[in-house]
């Protein structure tokens, strides 16, 4: 009886390490993405804006993003601390149903990533349309980063 604990013991010891050495989700590698989506995107011109409904290494969606960071570019902090940089967005005029209030405004967004701690696979674009309604600002197409 004494051998076959012992037996135990010395198999149940290397299992153990082979467990932690391997095993541990805190030396897991992050899955590499090939692109972002936010599902909700909202919040004021003159302060800050916010993502929701991301998947992804995002954590879920941002922190506050400065207004002028979507205006000029700069670097969008996810809930999980990673980031990603935009440069200057190019904008169009676009036409929507849900964006026709009277002083409404709709455009397309456009911005080149410029670098990524997430994981992306490549650096590509930022896109989505907003809705400028006096002062705030939303999503009316998901926003993609791919």
């Amino acid at each position: 009886m004494r051998r076959v604990l012992l037996a135990l013991a010395v198999l149940t010891i290397p299992l153990s390490v082979v467990t932690v050495a391997f095993g541990s989700p805190a030396w897991a590698k992050t899955k590499a993405e090939k692109s972002i989506t936010c599902k909700k995107f909202s919040g004021t011109i003159s302060g800050t804006v916010t993502a929701s409904g991301c998947n992804g290494n995002t954590g879920g969606g941002s922190q506050a993003i400065a207004a002028t960071t979507l205006a000029t570019g700069g670097t969008v902090t996810w809930s999980n601390g990673k980031t990603t940089t935009i440069g200057a967005p190019a904008l169009g005029s676009v036409t929507n149903k849900k964006c026709k209030a009277t002083g409404d405004s709709a455009e397309s967004v456009s911005a080149p990533v410029m670098a990524d701690t997430t994981g992306l696979t490549t650096l590509g674009t930022l896109t989505t349309q907003v809705c400028i309604s006096g002062t705030s600002i939303s999503a009316l197409k998901p926003v993609k980063i791919t």
